[in-house]
């Protein structure tokens, strides 16, 4: 769990007890896309569909994660969403035409081919990313 991860919460669950009984309270940034409050990420397009078709694959196929996510991939990519967004920036309004729309509660350091983590969670900022191509093939 990314979240957890950037606030400091062990992913073990003995561990996260642990820092959940002895640790502190700290404020966090929350958002809003579409009405919708987290204080997570939010996403729009193909990976919300690969998730689902993830999910599915392990619970009712009983294969590994990354073994799941390929399949979900292929899977989606078969009904390859395009969204036709108006995204609102510092006041300006962009119109934009993706596959993928990913808001993060503040910057994510990119990792390779993973999301990386947060260094803050409540510097009152937004982390917007999205594909810039828009077809099955970039």
């Amino acid at each position: 769990n990314h979240f957890a991860k950037d606030v400091g919460i062990p992913l073990g669950i003995h561990a996260a007890v642990r820092t959940l009984a002895n640790g502190r309270t700290e404020p966090v940034d929350v958002a809003e896309v579409n009405g919708r409050v987290f204080i997570n990420n939010s996403s729009l397009g193909i990976y919300p569909r690969i998730v689902v078709h993830r999910d599915r694959q392990q619970d009712q196929l009983n294969r590994s994660k990354w073994s799941a996510f390929a399949w979900a991939t292929v899977l989606a990519f078969r009904r390859f969403p395009f969204l036709r967004l108006r995204i609102c920036v510092e006041g300006q309004e962009l119109d934009r035409r993706t596959a993928f729309l990913f808001v993060g509660n503040n910057e994510y350091v990119m990792s390779g081919f993973g999301i990386g983590g947060r260094a803050h969670l409540n510097s009152g900022k937004l982390g917007l990313y999205l594909t810039h191509r828009a077809g099955r093939f970039g």
